[in-house]
């Protein structure tokens, strides 16, 4: 349940995001169908979460941790300059220490959205973005 709500405080904040840019930026969620659009940026999102922990030899409480990963993808041949500026815009949006709360539940970066190399593809610009979160009940 708790990855289900970590899910759905970074999915919003992100489709918040995305849906007031213009145009809007398509994101592929994980395990639905998506057909990316030509000439014009789209996003992938995937949470990876990694083990379960648990502090305390009673084992009642949980410290969920892992990465958000997102995936940006721009026309090719276009520089990395819409790219850089997307980037900067999710920097923002996912800043280190970022507290996201739903019905007493928080999930909070431990890192900043940080960009790694880009890779080009034939037809696309892509940038992997990943920043780290933990929540704790």
């Amino acid at each position: 349940m708790s990855r289900a709500r970590i899910r759905k405080l970074f999915e919003s904040r992100l489709k918040n995001w995305a849906d007031s840019e213009t145009p809007a930026v398509p994101i592929a969620w994980e395990n639905t169908n998506f057909d990316p659009p030509k000439g014009q940026p789209w996003m992938r999102c995937t949470l990876i979460p990694a083990d379960t922990e648990s502090e305390y030899v009673e084992g009642a409480d949980r410290r969920y941790v892992g990465v958000l990963a997102l995936n940006l993808f721009v026309p090719r041949g276009q520089g990395a300059g819409p790219a850089e500026a997307i980037v900067a815009e999710l920097e923002a949006l996912f800043p280190a220490n970022l507290t996201l709360t739903d019905s007493g539940f928080t999930v909070r970066t431990t890192t900043p959205l940080s960009a790694g190399r880009a890779d080009p593809e034939p037809d696309v610009f892509g940038v992997p973005m990943s920043l780290r979160y933990y929540a704790q009940t």
